[in-house]
């Protein structure tokens, strides 16, 4: 990997690949190997490459397959969590290593991310769970305050659950009482 090329997320992935690859101790034909038995026919050559910078793309699903195979979560092969390092999310945006982590979670958002926007695509079950991960219960406090400041009011239960009530206003029926209204 050349030394005055941009660092990018394929070489973070790249690195991270061998260092767990090696820390296994598998070589990069039984990495290989493993792949294909998954059903992603990389060749001992595709490993090299990889992790010597001269394969500059990797799919979503060769993520996904490395990661199963060596045994980690994505999020760990895709950031190092040992890194203080900023973290190329595109060519024109870096976050702090431990920032990104928790946006590939789906626990905060960038800080340039708007955060209602962000925090619409989390599933309700998943909404407010406090024990998955410490910042998890920061982010949902922000929003919770954010959204009680404009729109209602937070509370807690006895159970330590966050309860957020919003007032929405109403619409104004044009009609009978009881008759919905014509939009």
């Amino acid at each position: 990997m050349a030394h005055n090329e941009p660092d990018t997320a394929t070489r973070h992935l790249a690195r991270r690949v061998k260092e767990v690859r090696t820390r296994r101790g598998l070589t990069a034909q039984q990495l290989a190997e493993a792949l294909q038995e998954q059903g992603v026919f990389w060749q001992r050559t595709t490993v090299v490459k990889l992790e010597n910078g001269t394969r500059e793309n990797v799919t979503f699903n060769e993520v996904l397959a490395l990661a199963y195979v060596l045994g980690v979560a994505p999020v760990h092969l895709m950031v190092d969590p040992d890194s203080v390092e900023p973290y190329p999310v595109t060519e024109q945006v870096s976050a702090p290593a431990s920032a990104v982590r928790s946006w590939v979670r789906g626990f905060k958002p960038l800080d340039d991310t708007d955060p209602r926007t962000f925090y619409t695509e989390v599933p309700a079950v998943e909404f407010g769970k406090r024990e998955d991960h410490p910042d998890r219960y920061d982010w949902v406090t922000d929003v919770a305050r954010y959204l009680s400041r404009s729109m209602g009011r937070m509370y807690k239960r006895d159970d330590g659950s966050a309860v957020l009530e919003v007032e929405l206003p109403r619409k104004e029926s044009h009609g009978e009482p009881g008759e919905a209204a014509e939009r």
